[in-house]
């Protein structure tokens, strides 16, 4: 279980690559919210390094967070540039964790709902994996916009 706090999960995401290094995955289940659902998604890809890059490139730079912009009615945080920056030059290796899941194992993201904060749990497929990260990562009235799911588990 990993779970979210921003920039803080550079923590965890050091202790993922450094399981990864060690080929250590006895785990059989993955939980993981925000921050943590990011890093459990660069582990079950095994992608050392990618979470790490995610926090110090990426969520550092303006494009991402801006006060400024949140002042003025806009997002705080601008998950979908992260998320498309991302994937465009660093994509996730889904088929490694497809891999994965069909040897047994489970990921579910969790996600509020915006209306009454309500937990929901999704399986990430190769098809909505970055559209429940972006989910499980929408902090509400940050990230004003919200994420719509169809389907929960």
């Amino acid at each position: 279980m990993c779970e979210g706090g921003g920039q803080r999960g550079i923590f965890t995401a050091g202790v993922l690559d450094e399981f990864m290094r060690a080929q250590f995955n006895p785990f059989d289940l993955y939980l993981g919210t925000s921050a943590g659902a990011q890093n459990l998604s660069a582990f079950i890809c095994n992608q050392p390094g990618y979470a790490r890059k995610v926090i110090m490139r990426y969520t550092t730079k303006r494009e991402f967070f801006d006060p400024l912009r949140f002042v003025r009615g806009g997002n705080l945080i601008d998950l979908d540039w992260l998320v498309e920056a991302t994937a465009s030059q660093m994509p996730l290796q889904m088929d490694t964790a497809a891999r994965l899941f069909d040897s047994g194992k489970s990921f579910y993201m969790c996600a509020c709902r915006q209306d009454d904060y309500a937990p929901n749990y999704f399986l990430p497929t190769k098809q909505n994996w970055l559209d429940v990260i972006r989910a499980s990562s929408a902090i509400p009235g940050f990230y004003r916009s919200g994420v719509s799911r169809a389907r929960s588990t």
